[in-house]
């Protein structure tokens, strides 16, 4: 008998474990086991499991792989066409290869950089600064693979002059622009290819880019920052550029989520209490101030249920979803335009958000829709 499943989701095994994107799953893969796996979320209409090898009461599933399409400005051949033509698509067109394997996609909006199923990291579009890390400064069309062709990258983040990217070791590489020692490495120099950091630390398990400086969480609990710090934005209590992880001031233990939109950086502990520091002028720190902050401060309502977090836009334990900052767009949702400097909750009270993507002007988010569903691995 055979059945088709519907995608409706992904979990996250690596790095000792991760969300499901779909509610009422009757188990999780155990992250230990599994570690480095990406397991789908798959509606057959009964709770099913799987041990990420074999599909349980052997069910014969087809599931539906992972394809690359993009569309608009096509600048420095950020689409991976195969052509630079200096315009846009108004339709969603597939990169050049066809491939059907990929397990993410990330684009600045002039490089963009992949991860296939296989641990393989890809880039193409702008590579003035060698920011596709494929050991040239020459831009490309089409994807490309990383110049060491390692087969167990996980993450992967992109500013657009420079990139970071977490292996299933745990060790942290970065590669492109370095102006500011945004790549970690103790020098301001640019680097073509992936470096690992000077820390050499094998236990880093996740991390935020903002503007020329990198924040990053270690399996221990505590946080790290380097690059560009004029206005604090490292949270080591100074404005001092680091070229070297530096650790933020408070030194604590218990930092479980990161997240940089801009300047500003913002950060949940393991007690669900919310963090921001740096850029803070119209209301980001959510502190009830415009100021900005060197160094961690907590948000001004003290809450201990922030569960997910995308710059200043935050969801708590009872799905519901809040924002703070700038509002020049309406992009905190709250039915104004009038910039907060504390959280507010969005217009239409929902109490089913899931997840939450937020930039400088924009935010979009996914709400949860009850379902079930199984684990498994095609």
């Amino acid at each position: 008998m055979s059945q088709t499943a519907q995608i409706l989701g992904v979990y996250d095994a690596i790095n000792n474990g991760g969300a499901a994107t779909v509610a009422n799953v009757s188990s999780l893969p155990d992250a230990s086991l599994n570690k480095g796996r990406m397991f789908y979320v798959c509606d057959i209409g009964s709770y099913r499991y799987s041990d990420g090898l074999t599909w349980t009461n052997n069910f014969d599933t087809t599931l539906v792989s992972n394809q690359i399409y993009g569309f608009g400005s096509n600048i420095r051949g950020v689409l991976g066409t195969n052509d630079n033509i200096g315009g846009y698509y108004s339709v969603p067109v597939q990169e050049f290869t066809g491939v059907n394997t990929w397990y993410s996609v990330t684009t600045s909006g002039s490089s963009s950089y992949a991860i296939k199923g296989d641990g393989t990291l890809w880039g193409w579009g702008r590579n003035d600064f060698g920011q596709l890390g494929d050991g040239s400064y020459v831009d490309r069309y089409t994807p490309v693979q990383e110049y060491s062709q390692s087969t167990n990258w996980c993450r992967v983040y992109n500013t657009g002059v420079s990139g970071v990217g977490i292996k299933s070791d745990g060790t942290l590489w970065s590669w492109g622009q370095n102006t500011y020692g945004q790549l970690g490495d103790g020098t301001t120099v640019a680097k073509c290819t992936p470096v690992q950091k000077v820390s050499l630390s094998t236990n880093w398990c996740a991390l935020s880019y903002g503007g020329s400086s990198i924040s990053a969480i270690k399996t221990d609990g505590s946080l790290w920052s380097w690059g560009y710090n004029a206005i604090g934005q490292l949270g080591d209590g100074t404005t001092v550029n680091k070229s070297v992880p530096t650790r933020e001031v408070t030194s604590s233990s218990n930092w479980n989520k990161i997240s940089s939109v801009e300047s500003t950086i913002t950060a949940i502990k393991n007690d669900g209490t919310l963090w921001s520091w740096g850029y803070g002028l119209t209301g980001e720190i959510g502190d009830n101030n415009a100021l900005n902050r060197s160094s961690p401060v907590q948000e001004i309502t003290s809450s201990t249920t922030w569960c997910f977090i995308s710059g200043t836009k935050a969801i708590k334990k009872d799905g519901s979803l809040w924002a703070w900052g700038l509002n020049s767009c309406g992009q905190l949702g709250d039915g104004t335009i009038t910039n907060r400097s504390s959280p507010v909750r969005e217009s239409t009270l929902s109490n089913n958000w899931s997840s939450v993507s937020s930039a400088c002007l924009v935010t979009i988010g996914l709400k949860t829709v009850t379902t079930r569903g199984f684990f498994g691995q095609p």
